[in-house]
């Protein structure tokens, strides 16, 4: 496989357990498994959604993916070349082309150091000496995040309004031009007409610079709006996969037609069949045998309480892990996407 036709990153086997000590000592008594075998890949230039419930594991995986956090089994490559076994001054560059826009950009950002220091310190890290120049390229940045430079770069973050932190950290985030950016719920802590600036921002960043996005979300409409492709998590593991126009179209896992289920309704006449998911994610410390959605699954078999299901094809590039034979049963009316709400043009799952 050539270099331009290889994912720009690959997930393998990714795992990560978190110990649970108890006693005077800390002794382990039990794992908890935050990401428990998860395989996939983003392709160059594409949005892929990363979407699921609090506590399915999406933030833990963005870093470990990011080596925040180290791994406790798998692999992470980029461009081909392991992140997990790169270090020193290998591993150094390898973070300048893997970036991280957070949640908080309140929480994020230093409060004692104004927005210009905090998106040109990335420039220090990456060994630009010239104090011009860092100043002259933070400033660049904040304009191209639609920032004015004169008013924004000697302020400090208690001085911003959110939006303002957010474009501030994105500026951070894309100064040293990182060719795979981590977005961890970026929107979620904004006003909704605030969301809709950051998310069409970051779009029109990807048009322009060929970003690569694994965007982290709970939210099925910032789904709708910037996927390419969706990976949909549950208690540690991926349960569907596919093109964003197929699995908000027709999802396949019972899972993945839930979260569809309970989203807000967008129009009037669709109020009155909202769905909410009912019942708790199970403790990742003790994931239930088989299926991990059974517990709270209206389609449940026997076979699901004690068989894990194996990866079922369910479309181009649409892969489910369900034992239920497509096509699946549809979408309430009007909780699906529409041909108007994804942007991009949907890529194939591998």
């Amino acid at each position: 496989m050539s270099a331009a036709d290889r994912p720009l990153l690959e997930v393998e086997g990714l795992v990560k357990r978190f110990p649970i000590e108890r006693g005077v000592f800390r002794r382990p008594a039990g794992w908890v498994r935050a990401v428990d075998g998860v395989s996939f890949e983003v392709r160059r230039g594409e949005t892929l959604c990363l979407v699921g419930e609090s506590g399915s594991g999406k933030t833990t995986l963005g870093r470990v993916i990011l080596r925040l956090l180290e791994p406790t089994a798998g692999d992470v490559r980029l461009d081909g070349e392991s992140i997990l076994r790169a270090a020193g001054r290998r591993l150094r560059r390898l973070r300048r082309d893997m970036q991280v826009v957070f949640q908080d950009p309140y929480g994020s950002l230093n409060p004692r150091m104004t927005a210009g220091a905090a998106v040109a310190e990335g420039l220090v890290a990456a060994g630009v000496r010239s104090r011009r120049e860092r100043e002259e390229r933070a400033a660049a940045m904040l304009r191209r995040v639609g920032l004015d430079p004169a008013g924004t770069l000697g302020r400090y973050p208690h001085e911003l309004s959110g939006g303002q932190r957010q474009r501030v950290a994105i500026a951070r985030a894309l100064v040293l031009r990182p060719r795979f950016v981590v977005c961890d719920e970026p929107v979620s802590s904004l006003d909704l007409s605030v969301q809709a600036q950051i998310l069409n921002l970051l779009l029109e960043l990807k048009a322009q610079e060929g970003y690569t996005y694994l965007f982290i979300t709970h939210d099925m409409s910032v789904v709708r709006h910037v996927a390419d492709r969706v990976a949909v998590m549950y208690l540690g593991r991926i349960v569907e996969i596919g093109p964003a126009a197929e699995v908000l179209a027709a999802p396949h896992h019972p899972y993945t037609r839930a979260l569809l289920e309970a989203a807000p309704a967008t129009h009037p006449r669709d109020r009155g069949r909202r769905k909410p998911l009912e019942g708790e994610v199970p403790s990742p410390a003790s994931p239930p045998p088989g299926c991990r959605f059974h517990t709270r699954c209206p389609l449940v078999m026997d076979r699901c309480r004690s068989e894990e299901p194996p990866a079922k094809p369910v479309g181009p590039g649409h892969v489910s892990w369900c034992f239920l034979e497509p096509p699946a049963a549809p979408v309430t009316a009007g909780t699906a996407g529409t041909s108007g709400t994804t942007r991009g043009t949907a890529r194939e799952a591998r």
